[in-house]
């Protein structure tokens, strides 16, 4: 069994969640969880030093509401080192009072940003980013998520070339 499938989650297909960053504006959290939403994936973190503006408030006021949450870093492949991608995740989880007891934390790797990125260019920087994170004490031993889908991983990603799915040690 791979430490990805020992971890406990609370995120599956049968929860309804939803993926907010400052973008979504002032969100109604109590219309929110009345429209069965069980869970919110928050964008905090972008490259090495990009805070979201509502990480903080989203966090706050999805929880007040019984409404789960994790935070996501938007991976920089070339822009930013992976030391100080890692340095911005940490600093920045840390100030908001991230708990990895009860909250989860992925790694969002899409294209804008990351056009000019091989695929090998971006697995070696998201395999070191990862590595860079294991021992790091916010993540309480938890593994992030890779949060992504199919077809980018399939094609931007050479996901094949290091073990992700059985962990990195």
């Amino acid at each position: 069994m791979s430490r990805y499938e020992k971890q406990e989650r609370f995120v599956s297909t049968n929860k309804k969640g939803i993926d907010l960053s400052h973008f979504q504006g002032d969100v109604d959290f109590k219309k929110v969880s009345e429209a069965g939403i069980e869970y919110a994936f928050i964008k905090a973190i972008e490259g090495a030093t990009v805070q979201d503006a509502k990480y903080t408030t989203y966090r706050t006021d999805a929880r007040v509401v019984g409404i789960k949450t994790g935070a996501y870093h938007y991976f920089r492949a070339l822009s930013s080192s992976p030391e100080a991608q890692r340095d911005n995740i940490v600093s920045t989880l840390t100030a908001a009072g991230f708990d990895a007891s009860t909250e989860f934390f992925a790694i969002d790797a899409e294209l804008e940003g990351n056009e000019k990125a091989t695929p090998d260019e971006m697995a070696d920087n998201l395999h070191k980013l990862l590595t860079l994170l294991e021992n790091e004490k916010i993540l309480q031993g938890k593994r992030p998520f890779i949060y992504c889908d199919n077809n980018f991983w399939a094609n931007h990603i050479s996901g094949d070339k290091y073990a992700f799915r059985e962990g990195l040690k």
